[in-house]
């Protein structure tokens, strides 16, 4: 195949296995940095804000492109050339919706002014420590964030900030995948018919209507001429499917759930694999 593009989602899939001190491992930074020098271009479609494509960039010593927010932002040579986001009514309406739910221990909210706004709903007082904690212990992998109400009531009365997409987080262990899982079908049903609503291990992912990995990638495409058979897209979560269902150049991690991976065509180990498919030569 003739690949001129790479769309790679970033946590579970370029971020997999984690390295906390360096970020990436040394076989999918070689692969990026030698895929870039072919003069392709690696665009990352991640639920992640902007500010994490200049944390890769600084490491790869590269350029990437990005569509962050799942589609509701796109950044190209590092303008930001596109924004889809959440009408302000819609985000307290969600909002209000959301926060007595106690399978929701946090709302996070992520926006052109901070990369997350964390709002604590069920989690006891005692524990919110043990969140920040959390937090601090991704090292590399940890964005910026506020936390606090206050910050959401600021964000919510000032027109120069666009939410892109709020997270209702069920927790950070493994079984609370299970549960954001089975709240997708009772987020969808209240606020499906407004907002696009997307499950993604712990959490729950909403977004403007319409806006997804996918139709944000075929903006992109369409802006640097290419064809979606120039393109080849690889995740590992239920936010990638309809990439893997709308570019038939489709790779899906091994970790995935096997209802992510049934929907793409190939699946790898880790994205360094994929130099064995789409690299013109095998460096």
């Amino acid at each position: 195949m003739s690949i001129k593009l790479l769309g790679v989602d970033l946590d579970g899939t370029l971020f997999y296995p984690k390295r906390k001190i360096r970020i990436l491992t040394k076989e999918n930074k070689k692969f990026l940095q030698d895929f870039i020098d072919q003069g392709n271009q690696v665009l990352l479609i991640s639920g992640r804000n902007y500010y994490i494509a200049q944390v890769i960039e600084n490491v790869i010593k590269r350029r990437v492109d990005m569509i962050s927010c799942n589609g509701a932002s796109i950044h190209y040579y590092d303008k930001l050339i596109d924004e889809n986001p959440i009408p302000k009514d819609i985000v307290k309406k969600i909002f209000k919706g959301a926060k007595d739910d106690k399978d929701i221990v946090a709302i996070t909210f992520m926006c052109n002014r901070h990369p997350m706004v964390i709002v604590p709903t069920s989690l006891n007082k005692l524990i919110r420590p043990l969140l920040r904690l959390g937090l601090f212990f991704q090292f590399k992998y940890q964005e910026p964030y506020v936390m606090g109400k206050k910050h959401l009531y600021k964000i919510l009365e000032d027109d120069s900030i666009h939410i892109y997409k709020i997270m209702l987080v069920t927790g950070m262990t493994k079984k609370k995948i299970i549960t954001a899982r089975n709240l997708l079908e009772h987020y969808q049903d209240k606020f499906g018919d407004e907002v696009e609503i997307a499950w993604s291990n712990q959490s729950l992912e909403i977004m403007k209507k319409g806006v997804n990995k996918a139709n944000a990638l075929k903006k992109f495409i369409e802006m640097v001429n290419l064809q979606a058979q120039d393109c080849a897209v690889i995740g590992d979560s239920g936010n990638d499917i309809l990439l893997f269902r709308e570019f038939e150049n489709c790779f899906v991690m091994s970790h995935a759930p096997e209802e992510v991976k049934k929907e793409a065509k190939q699946e790898v180990k880790g994205v360094y694999e994929l130099r064995n498919y789409i690299m013109k030569e095998k460096l």
